[in-house]
């Protein structure tokens, strides 16, 4: 209890769990030695091969992106590509409309409204980090992102910073101001 009037019940760890998931791209059975599985998912992870999802909106058993270069190519999430030719590759075997925005650089790039393909392949031509937001279509959350997946970076050293988009380089100079002023 908060006060004798007032209570706050917290929900459980199980339940928790059941609301958010991360994903873990890996590429090799964990087997059975706990100390090895362990290790192979927080190299991955260190990678950036994951995605998230709002899995009490449902599961998603089955999703994949990723780049495709001409050559043919595999570049996984979290991962980055020297060349700009190619395609994104997005895999979503669910029997529900899903509504898709790709993400380049922080701004939408392309949307693919009420979504029923299982697989689409997407050109990209242009260097840059791109990333998807996936929505459950005629959902009661339909503004809340189901998926979010890393991105793959094209044509671009993942390791340089990317421009910030203009909403945050003003709380940016808002934090300085902040900072300064409170000295």
């Amino acid at each position: 209890p908060v006060t004798k009037t007032f209570e706050f019940n917290f929900p459980s760890y199980k339940s928790m769990f059941k609301i958010f998931s991360t994903y873990v791209k890996i590429n090799k059975n964990l087997g059975k030695e706990p100390l090895s599985a362990s290790r192979i998912i927080i190299s991955a992870i260190k990678k950036g091969r994951f995605f998230n999802v709002i899995e009490a909106m449902a599961s998603a058993n089955g999703f994949d992106t990723f780049f495709e270069t001409e050559q043919g190519q595999i570049v996984e999430i979290g991962g980055s590509s020297n060349t700009t030719k190619g395609n994104m590759v997005v895999k979503v075997p669910f029997d529900f409309e899903t509504d898709i925005q790709v993400i380049k650089n922080g701004q939408v790039y392309k949307e693919l409204p009420n979504n029923l393909k299982k697989i689409i392949t997407l050109p990209i031509r242009e260097p840059g980090a791109y990333r998807l937001e996936i929505y459950i279509s005629d959902n009661t959350f339909n503004t809340l992102p189901w998926i979010l997946s890393n991105p793959v970076f094209i044509g671009i050293d993942h390791s340089t910073p990317l421009p910030i988009e203009p909403e945050l380089k003003k709380m940016e100079e808002l934090n300085k101001i902040t900072l300064l002023e409170g000295r």
